[in-house]
């Protein structure tokens, strides 16, 4: 990424595997994946009884997250090379917001936990808080050590 007449250029994006650099990238890969999912979960609601609907539905849910954080790229991070297993943001304080959020937001999860659906939806919760929280945590070590 370079610094032109004060604009950022970021590097192209790559579909295989897949590389999002630019933040407008990165925000209509969110958008679409929520309007695209919703879309398809409540047609299939229509279709299909609502649990399994909801538990299949939070499955591909978690699946999409941990596909997007380890396909976007901050600044200045390599683009070619993988991600270690355990880095889902560019930056410490990304993670650290993340995990805090799904770390409160866990609580409410549990409190209207009904069928497997909103259990799936709680555990999902918890995991996510505990894989940003490690993601900051490393980082947060990792620029403290150099």
């Amino acid at each position: 990424m370079e610094e032109r007449t004060g604009r950022r250029v970021y590097a192209p994006m790559q579909w295989w595997p897949l590389r999002v650099m630019n933040p407008w990238h990165k925000a209509g890969f969110l958008v679409s994946t929520i309007l695209g999912g919703g879309s398809l979960a409540s047609s299939a609601y229509l279709v299909f009884p609502a649990e399994p609907v909801h538990v299949v539905w939070s499955v591909v849910a978690t699946a999409l997250v941990i596909v997007l954080a380890r396909s976007f790229r901050g600044r200045g991070e390599p683009v070619d090379p993988p991600r270690p297993w355990w880095r889902l943001t560019a930056f410490p304080r990304a993670s650290w917001w993340l995990g805090v959020f799904y770390l409160v937001s866990t609580p409410a999860v549990f409190a209207v936990a009904e069928g497997a659906g909103d259990v799936v939806d709680a555990i999902t919760s918890l995991f996510f808080a505990a894989a940003f929280l490690n993601c900051a945590a490393r980082l947060t070590f990792s620029r403290t050590r150099s």
